[in-house]
């Protein structure tokens, strides 16, 4: 047994798979098994089963299903090895250094970005003029140290220098988006004169970062030297390209600290900036984070959904800002999350009025409206003029409405929408039927589209399922299960081990969970299993004379009268088998 397997088996025995997927969505006894809407889809009813006896899950709904090492991936989005160090930790297991696996180009790469990280914050430890920033900003020193924020000298090749003094890979700087490979061959720092944020994935290692300008003392920036096409000038903030490490759609700053807190508010902040989330954490208000160089994705929606289903917006209050996330919310009200925003004082963001207000800010946070709310109260602060007033209501307000998945919450904003505007609730549901259902923004992130079965094909999984479960109580070799199993192989015409070994894994494991959810916790009852075989024995009969009828067709046309007689005498025999 290699180091690495021996790593995964103690893990496993240490760990109870209900304990573990429990931390992470709230789980109710099913029998035998645990259940919980799925974390993985949209849902309302339970579909997602957990077994402890055997360390699986499995979603009946959209079809995802393995063991705690694909569950933590999944959810936190991390590979392999990443879910292994999660879980290594929760179990106590030390994981070996000489790993195999980190000689993989993901691990390659993390260990680039690790040794960057503190290359930055070794040199924002030197830089006087750049913690006078932060801490003007009102970071402190413990925030600036626990969010491993560090300064990347205007200068251009600093990182590359340092790494190049130790033997590193130059090619693995450019992978990892820190290095620039001009078309003549040559290199220079993506990163220069600017405040370095890590954003991290889930577990807290560098993937990217996001880098805020920042001139000492006003002095010239090189970036201001024209540098091929892949010259920044002075944008305010750049941000990693992606990587095998980053996606931008998916990442968030600030997930991997805020992730227990979210699920202890049962609520997420999103902000505008890292320095809004820095700022927000450091005041108690742990349940922030924020996008990094792009607006919120579906896929955002969907990571932040596997931890809450409400979602605080905290943008800047000026339009820009408001508007910005008009698309986000009609996503998340058409995936059934419930929406709010925050009301900022205006040209302040949650970083300044954390600094001034730390009281108010929190306050504010605890006053979040829901959106449809919130447009209603701006579109009547900001226009004095009722006819001005409807039209905003058209533009932005019904949108939301009709975004919103729950017909009883619509139709409350619908009334509430009326009274505020003084206008019909009758010409407001009129409108909200030339709302085109099924567009980008009011998509429903749907379970897997499973192609029909036929009765038949249901039957055999039944009893497939229940045979299943049979063996793994210990009770297949009883007398009635013995002949049952046998009455079901001369049906089908072949082995029971023939039959489900030619089943895919995960479809025996889904077989399997559905058989233990029908059956509780009992593997079976004679009487299901006679009126199965009953009704399997029906269906291959029906099937036969079926069959057997097109070849009496095709006899009868091909004038040969012997083997039409044949057939109508199996045909005869088959029709009796039926009625007994």
């Amino acid at each position: 047994m290699t180091p690495m397997s021996s790593s995964v088996e103690q893990v496993k025995e240490r760990l109870n798979i209900a304990d573990i997927v429990g931390a992470y969505v709230t789980l109710e006894r099913a029998g035998r098994n645990f259940r919980s809407r799925c974390p993985f889809h949209n849902e309302r009813t339970p579909s997602f089963f957990v077994s402890v006896e055997r360390g699986t899950y499995h979603c009946f709904g959209c079809g995802k299903g393995g063991d705690i090492f694909s569950f933590v991936e999944e959810f936190e989005g991390v590979d392999f090895y990443g879910a292994l160090k999660i879980l290594a930790a929760k179990a106590g297991v030390e994981l070996p250094r000489n790993d195999p696996r980190a000689n993989n180009e993901k691990e390659a790469l993390y260990r680039v970005m690790e040794e960057a990280t503190l290359f930055y914050q070794r040199t924002l430890a030197s830089s006087p003029a750049a913690l006078r920033y932060l801490a003007s900003r009102g970071l402190t020193a413990e925030s600036i140290r626990d969010w491993r924020i560090g300064f990347a000298p205007n200068e251009w090749r600093s990182l590359l220098s340092f790494f190049s003094s130790r033997g590193g890979d130059v090619a693995a700087l450019v992978r990892a988006g820190l290095v620039v490979r001009t078309a003549d061959g040559k290199h220079y720092d993506r990163f220069r004169g600017r405040i370095m944020f890590p954003i991290a994935d889930s577990s807290g290692r560098s993937i990217a970062f996001s880098a805020r300008l920042f001139t000492e003392g006003g002095a010239p920036r090189v970036e201001a030297k024209p540098v091929s096409a892949e010259g920044f000038g002075a944008a305010k903030y750049i941000n990693s390209p992606e990587t095998p490490l980053y996606t931008k759609s998916s990442a968030l700053y600030g997930l991997d600290k805020a992730k227990q807190h979210i699920r202890a508010n049962d609520s997420i902040v999103v902000v505008e900036g890292q320095m809004d989330v820095v700022m927000t954490h450091q005041v108690g208000i742990k349940h922030a984070v924020a996008t990094s160089g792009t607006a919120l994705s579906e896929d955002h929606l969907a990571r932040i959904r596997r931890f809450t289903d409400k979602i605080i917006f905290s943008f800047d209050a000026d339009e820009a800002g408001v508007a910005a996330t008009e698309r986000a919310l009609k996503m998340a009200l058409a995936l059934g999350m419930e929406a709010s925003l925050v009301r900022l004082p205006a040209g302040k963001d949650p970083a300044d009025v954390a600094l001034a207000a730390p009281d108010e800010l929190r306050e504010r946070m605890r006053k979040a409206e829901h959106a449809v709310d919130f447009f209603l109260a701006v579109i009547l602060e900001n226009y004095a003029d009722a006819r001005r007033r409807k039209i905003e209501t058209g533009k932005r307000v019904l949108p939301l409405i009709a975004a919103i998945k729950n017909r009883i919450e619509q139709a409350h904003f619908v009334a509430e929408t009326a009274r505020r505007m003084a206008i019909r609730e009758e010409t407001l549901w009129e409108e909200l039927r030339t709302f085109v259902p099924g567009n980008a923004a009011q998509a429903e992130v749907a379970p897997r589209a499973n192609a029909p079965r036929s009765r038949q094909e249901n039957i055999i999984e039944r009893l497939a399922g229940i045979f299943l479960r049979t063996g793994e109580v210990g009770v297949a070799h009883e007398p009635f299960v013995a002949a049952a199993r046998a009455e079901f192989e001369s049906v089908l015409e072949m082995p029971w081990s023939e039959f489900i070994g030619g089943i895919p894994a995960p479809e025996r494991e889904r077989i399997l969970f559905e058989a233990e959810v029908a059956h509780k916790e009992r593997p079976f009852a004679e009487s299901d299993v006679k009126e199965l075989l009953r009704n399997l024995k029906e269906g291959a009969v029906r099937a036969r004379i079926t069959e057997r009828t097109a070849a009496l067709a095709r006899a009868e046309g091909a004038r040969d009268e012997e083997e039409a007689l044949r057939i109508m005498s199996e045909i005869r025999t088959l029709g009796k088998a039926l009625t007994q």
